[in-house]
């Protein structure tokens, strides 16, 4: 993985509890979930990324790996948004969904663990699009009344 924090800072855990990032190049976008999202995902069905790298995504589909569709004016209905866990790229929806929704996938490196040799935290979140969609419009809403 791309990202190594050592025992001082606690190691991945202690780093991404003190807002380092635990990934960066979209590195988690790995075989398990792009599989997972091939499988979850029709075919008259899109992905949308938060903060993609596109030139990767256009790779990933030329290679065979990315069996979705992402781009905007591809014909179909967004079915997920997927977040990478690095706030430096987050917008404010994407702080919302991941304070207040629930995923239908969450990534980590591996499960379990302890102290700072746990690897459960998260790389990637996927929401439904639907969440995305409630999670634009509230942070809209609270855009506006604060004015």
């Amino acid at each position: 993985w791309l990202s190594y924090y050592n025992l001082a800072i606690g190691g991945l855990p202690g780093a991404t509890a003190r807002g380092m990032e635990p990934t960066y190049y979209w590195d988690a976008l790995d075989d398990r979930l792009l599989d997972w999202l091939d499988a979850a995902t029709d075919d008259d069905e899109k992905v949308a990324f938060a903060a993609p790298s596109m030139e990767n995504l256009v790779i990933l589909q030329r290679w065979g790996r990315l069996g979705v569709e992402f781009r905007p004016q591809a014909a179909g209905t967004y079915r997920w948004y997927v977040v990478q866990h690095r706030p430096s790229g987050w917008q404010p929806v994407d702080r919302w969904l991941i304070r207040e929704a629930e995923p239908a996938y969450r990534k980590t490196i591996r499960e379990g663990g302890w102290g700072a040799w746990r690897l459960d935290v998260p790389l990637v979140w996927v929401y439904t699009y639907e969440e995305y969609v409630s999670a634009r419009e509230e942070v809209e809403r609270r855009r506006k009344a604060r004015r």
